[in-house]
């Protein structure tokens, strides 16, 4: 076993315990990023979430240098998912290897606009990117940062990042479901409406929505809200540019622990052209089925069983439905109890309708970044 492997192997092995301490997100972002710093020194460290099924960013934890940080969150998105940025998370996803060091593009880090634009005028040299993936999905990544007078990221580090991207996706994971707290009384009210103009300050905000706002903040060293917008603001207008064929959307868990909705489109019928809304609701079970059964790690077969059981079929019907036996039936039924963590039928459903209608809820936080400080923005 050559000195690389056994690092490689001493890395999996500790971040892998990182998993297993059940932590939530932000805890887990940051023991993550203080792993890592031994692992492979870095001046600044950002771990992000992505939804599975569109890879759009849901959150960023970031320490070191860039720590409270969040002046350039609007470059950064337009950056990400506006431009053809050989470095963006999107392209990493797709390679063989889920790693890459700026340094290491043919051209070096001029090759990336994102390098040339933002990351060198922040004072970092290099950056190493990371997608944590599943067999099928990617739910975050981890940006390691050098300094100027620091040596680039080397080829080792590569190795090293890349093979614990599916530790770390399992650690992501295991966060996206802890329960920070215990149940409250569910949000009023409908979705909240934001009209982001072209300057990506919003003009207005519909009524309510200091409070769902408020909810999604609330998390120690998470950036603030307005990341989120600002990268789905970048993606609808890549959509109206016809670069993508899809308007952005995204499933996200607040820190009270409710599953949210999130989606960006042009405005229409008047208006600038440059003009987005978004509309952040929150999710019915249907739209989370599919993110809580990759989190449970069902097979398909087991998504299938746990979709007709949040719709109330009995074992009877769901073996004529999918044309197995009820014995068969169960066997998935045990097994989707035990990925899920619970013992029936009645639990499942709890799981998925109960933690979603009856998160937490914070009191006493003041929202924090634009939503406050834009001069123009009015109660519509």
């Amino acid at each position: 076993m050559t000195r690389a492997s056994r690092r490689i192997g001493r890395a999996v092995a500790r971040v892998e315990a990182l998993g297993r301490a059940g932590a939530d997100l932000p805890t887990y972002a940051d023991r993550l990023a203080h792993e890592l710093r031994s692992l492979i020194p870095h001046a600044a460290a950002c771990v992000v979430t992505l939804d599975p099924a569109t890879g759009l960013l849901t959150g960023t934890y970031k320490s070191g240098g860039l720590a409270d940080a969040h002046d350039e969150d609007d470059l950064w998105a337009r950056l990400e998912y506006g431009s053809d940025d050989p470095s963006r998370m999107s392209m990493i996803a797709r390679r063989p290897l889920p790693a890459m060091a700026c340094s290491h593009l043919p051209g070096g880090t001029t090759d990336s606009v994102r390098m040339r634009e933002l990351v060198g005028p922040a004072g970092y040299g290099d950056e190493l990117r990371m997608v944590a993936r599943d067999a099928v999905h990617g739910w975050g990544g981890v940006n390691l940062f050098r300094a100027d007078d620091e040596a680039p990221f080397d080829e080792d580090d590569v190795q090293l990042l890349a093979a614990i991207s599916r530790t770390v996706s399992d650690g992501l994971r295991a966060g996206l479901m802890v329960q920070a707290a215990d149940a409250g009384t569910p949000r009023s009210g409908g979705p909240i409406v934001l009209l982001v103009g072209k300057d990506d300050e919003p003009r207005q905000v519909s009524f309510g929505g200091d409070e769902l706002l408020r909810e999604i903040t609330d998390e120690v060293g998470r950036s603030p809200v307005e990341s989120i917008v600002h990268g789905l603001v970048a993606a609808t207008h890549r959509f109206t540019s016809g670069a993508t064929s899809a308007l952005p959307r995204i499933r996200l868990r607040s820190p009270a622990g409710r599953w949210l909705v999130a989606h960006g489109a042009p405005l229409a019928g008047g208006g600038s052209v440059d003009d987005v809304v978004i509309v952040i609701d929150e999710a019915h079970p249907p739209e989370i089925v599919s993110i809580l059964a990759s989190t449970f790690g069902l097979t398909p077969r087991e998504r299938e069983v746990t979709e007709l059981v949040l719709r109330g079929t009995d074992t009877k019907g769901i073996a004529s439905r999918l044309a197995m036996s009820a014995y068969t039936v169960q066997d998935h039924l045990k097994s989707i109890f035990e990925k899920a963590g619970v013992r029936s039928r009645r639990e499942l459903m709890a799981r998925v309708f109960f933690d979603q209608y009856v998160p937490r809820i914070t009191h006493g936080v003041t929202p924090t970044g634009w939503f406050r400080s834009a001069p123009e923005a009015t109660q519509a």
